[in-house]
């Protein structure tokens, strides 16, 4: 499946979230590949879907969702291009508040930090 059509998927999901039906192959599939360390797949797919024009309720699972599971992991790895993005991108930088501390490193939160306060 192409990345954009797995974005509208995973949206779609996310989307129709039911406490009832469980998690979504979708969110599943992100879980396991960040499971196996395929952060660079987990960018694309955050990248990609930050760009759409998402619900309220799709923005914050795609922030304290996979985002936030990605800089707990790799924050260092990813820090320097989170900052590009969110600097050229006040949609990714708007998505960047619903990320919660976590198990981000104290290096990588205050870079967030700083990102979040610069106007």
């Amino acid at each position: 499946m192409k990345l954009e059509e797995f974005a509208i998927e995973w949206v779609k999901a996310i989307e129709n979230l039911d406490q009832t039906t469980g998690v979504p192959w979708a969110e599943s599939f992100l879980t396991d590949l960040w499971l196996k360390g395929k952060y660079e797949q987990i960018w694309e797919f955050i990248v990609h879907t930050s760009q759409k024009d998402l619900p309220e309720n799709v923005a914050g699972y795609l922030a304290a969702g996979p985002l936030e599971d990605l800089l707990a992991s790799a924050g260092p790895i990813f820090i320097e291009r989170v900052e590009l993005l969110a600097n050229a991108s006040p949609k990714f930088k708007t998505l960047l508040q619903g990320v919660w501390r976590n198990e981000i490193e104290e290096a990588v939160w205050l870079r967030m930090q700083a990102i979040l306060a610069s106007g």
